[in-house]
């Protein structure tokens, strides 16, 4: 990383920053193309906040020469934003990023850690992209912290609609009904990437963030549904024990269904890709990033689930019947060949 000048980076015509407006009047998008785009001095010093606070956490996280990093907050300096406040609130939020990334590290002591990392969101919403000013990925946990200057328009965290384009990361569930290496048309559907996770009623994490997510589904899905959250909505949690009584792997469980028509990314342990389609089965245990959507199709209307991307974590027993290959057999030797010879 080399370059920290926010103000000269490509933005999404459907950029997360502006999906109040176009969440809530689509036909916006292309009036504001009318007009030249005029940030205001209240965007300008976000800007340079956004860049002071950049520094700082790479200055802290070590992934930049120091010299360069020197250079460039001198020139910062030189701006006519720059003043003792801005050194305070910059101070503030890199020193909560950090007390956020010690507590991480103490019980996952290698997650990712992307500053100003693009995060693509066009599956969803056509060529949508935005940057996560501080995203740490971690054992069953994605941190979002995004720092706001306090001056200009008010934002609040409560209902954000920047917040509502994140994925919910689940914790351990087990995989059911996979088709994550090849498509499969359901019911004579479209062909699509798709699976089950089953999620133990006991992980009320993974359940609180998905039931978080749905909530805000809901308010996003009003003015496709015509101002309105329909009575009878179709909701992607359900419940193993009402839904699937006589299944015993559903037992004492939530299941949600997630599908995709890209394939889904698929990487192990060490998050190395996985290309055996076996790799991922029926009965394993893996996580799996979704993605909480509100849709009104064909006069259904309700929340789905997309699939993003799953990471094995442990094998588990095949929920189809079938015996794995490794279980089964003995390993063979030289003395084996010789009696199947004679």
């Amino acid at each position: 990383m080399s370059e920290v000048q926010h103000s000269s980076r490509a933005h999404a015509r459907l950029n997360a920053s502006s999906s109040h407006r176009w969440m809530m009047c689509p036909p916006s998008v292309k009036l504001s193309e009318q007009f030249k785009d005029r940030p205001s001095a209240y965007a300008e010093e976000g800007t340079f906040l956004h860049e002071l606070c950049e520094l700082k956490l790479h200055r802290y996280l070590g992934d930049m020469y120091p010299e360069h990093i020197e250079q460039l907050y001198a020139e910062h300096r030189d701006s006519e934003f720059y003043s003792d406040e801005a050194e305070a609130v910059t101070d503030e939020y890199v020193a909560f990023c950090i007390e956020t990334i010690e507590a991480v590290r103490s019980s996952c002591p290698d997650p990712l850690i992307m500053v100003e990392h693009r995060l693509d969101y066009s599956e969803y919403v056509p060529e949508g992209f935005g940057t996560g000013d501080l995203v740490i990925v971690a054992d069953g946990v994605i941190e979002v912290i995004d720092f706001k200057g306090g001056r200009g328009v008010r934002v609040d965290a409560n209902r954000n609609s920047q917040l509502m384009s994140i994925k919910v990361m689940t914790g351990k569930v087990r995989a059911s009904f996979v088709h994550v290496f090849e498509p499969a048309a359901i019911n004579g559907g479209e062909p699509k990437y798709s699976i089950s996770l089953i999620i133990p009623k006991s992980d009320t994490v993974t359940i609180g963030k998905i039931r978080e997510a749905i909530e805000q589904a809901k308010q996003e899905g009003v003015p496709k549904w015509g101002g309105k959250i329909p009575p009878n909505l179709k909701l992607p949690l359900r419940d193993g024990d009402v839904d699937r009584p006589d299944d015993a792997a559903y037992a004492n469980s939530y299941f949600i269904n997630a599908t995709s028509l890209e394939k889904p990314g698929i990487v192990d342990r060490r998050r190395i890709p996985l290309t055996d389609p076996l790799s991922i089965y029926s009965g394993c245990y893996i996580r799996a990033s979704i993605n909480i959507y509100p849709f009104n199709a064909n006069g259904n209307r309700g929340i789905a689930a997309g699939l993003s991307n799953i990471q094995f974590w442990e094998d588990g027993e095949p929920l189809n019947g079938r015996i794995r290959a490794e279980d089964e057999f003995d390993s063979l030797d030289a003395e084996d060949d010789e009696d199947f010879l004679d």
